[in-house]
């Protein structure tokens, strides 16, 4: 193990497996990961990091994989932080900061932050980022505890390296959307219930409505969006719940609906999270079963990885049935934080064994697409 000389208590080692390269970070009296982005060709992990009196840092770790290297940067303004980027690229964050009475967020650049003034914290907006179009970062907000509150998006705008106003907006009925952005169009999709139909709509960045159609899909209740179009198929991702088979649901541009079964994991599925989008036509998205996690990455409707943790610690390959140990902790189930694109080729999945005590280690598996699949 390697240790971080900027954090005594961190220790690192960087290995080659078939499953791609693995990161094993122990840190000697516990550590969580929050978020995660890619910071160019790298991923980058918030992490809170424990000390002996229980307090913690907030710090943020640049992995190198090819240099077997971390960078280690202290987070001094805030908590809890969330990444973000702007249309040109650059990278922000959005930190918790001290407020006597309430909870108040500032957002500002990730780095460089010298000749930066901290803006007046606001109150928090709880919804996710979702990613850009030409002008504006994008976030999405459906509030889980309410059968009546209507969605919410916000909308950054940027003055050159500044961000210059966000603006907030309900969007109109039906609540409770999934939501795609196309990264080739720029355009923002939504698919929502809507009594006994769905409702596809495209809206702007301030939620205006541009298109709208709806779709006769009483059968099926997808759980994520994996692509919308008005012009192409649009793909959706389906399970039954107490059932253990993935559907593939793809919808004409004439509104036309075919079902497919994609794979049948053997365990009942819990829960599946938001797509991350590689591409257009290519996104990764992990589920939850009774035995663990997993993840499916699927092109236009067509099943290129399946991965699923069978028996504690150990990652299968579905399409193969081989079995890869990969847990820091014997027998220890391994649980999936994130999951984050890099680039077209590809990825970096954040996973962490569940244990009894105050987690102590996280592992990163960077992977590359087949681009022969």
């Amino acid at each position: 193990m390697q240790t971080l000389l900027q954090n005594k208590n961190l220790a690192f080692q960087i290995t080659s497996t078939p499953l791609g390269e693995k990161l094993t970070l122990k840190s000697r009296y516990g550590i969580n990961g929050k978020d995660a982005i890619a910071y160019g060709d790298k991923p980058l992990i918030s992490c809170n990091i424990y000390k002996e009196n229980e307090t913690y840092d907030v710090a943020y770790l640049l992995i190198d994989f090819a240099q077997s290297n971390i960078d280690y940067h202290p987070e001094t303004d805030g908590i809890m932080p969330n990444f973000f980027t702007s249309p040109n690229g650059q990278y922000f964050v959005d930190l918790l900061v001290y407020h006597p009475r309430k909870e108040r967020c500032v957002q500002i650049p990730l780095f460089d932050r010298n000749n930066i003034t901290l803006p007046k914290p606001a109150k928090p907006f709880l919804g996710d980022f979702i990613g850009c179009t030409k002008q504006y970062s994008i976030f999405f907000d459906v509030d889980l505890w309410s059968d009546s509150k209507p969605d919410q998006i916000k909308s950054i705008e940027y003055h050159q390296t500044q961000i210059k106003k966000e603006r907030i907006n309900k969007i109109s009925k039906p609540r409770d959307n999934r939501i795609y952005i196309d990264q080739e169009s720029n355009e923002i999709h939504l698919l929502g219930k809507d009594k006994r139909q769905w409702l596809h709509r495209q809206i702007n960045e301030l939620s205006k409505i541009i298109h709208s159609r709806s779709i006769d899909m009483d059968k099926y209740y997808p759980s994520q969006v994996l692509k919308l179009s008005l012009v192409n198929d649009s793909y959706l991702l389906d399970y039954h719940y107490a059932k253990s088979a993935f559907y593939i649901i793809t919808i004409s541009s004439e509104g036309n609906i075919d079902a497919k079964l994609l794979i049948d994991i053997g365990k009942q599925i819990f829960f599946t999270d938001k797509p991350q989008h590689i591409t257009n036509d290519t996104s990764i998205t992990s589920f939850t079963t009774e035995s663990g996690n997993g993840w499916l990455t699927i092109r236009n409707g067509i099943l290129l990885e399946a991965y699923y943790q069978k028996t504690p610690g150990t990652i299968t390959d579905l399409l193969t049935n081989e079995s890869h140990h990969f847990s820091s902790e014997p027998l220890a189930n391994l649980a999936i934080n994130q999951i984050k694109i890099i680039n077209d080729n590809s990825y970096f999945v954040v996973l962490y064994p569940i244990t009894e005590e105050k987690n102590k280690d996280l592992l990163v598996l960077l992977r590359h697409l087949n681009h022969n699949q």
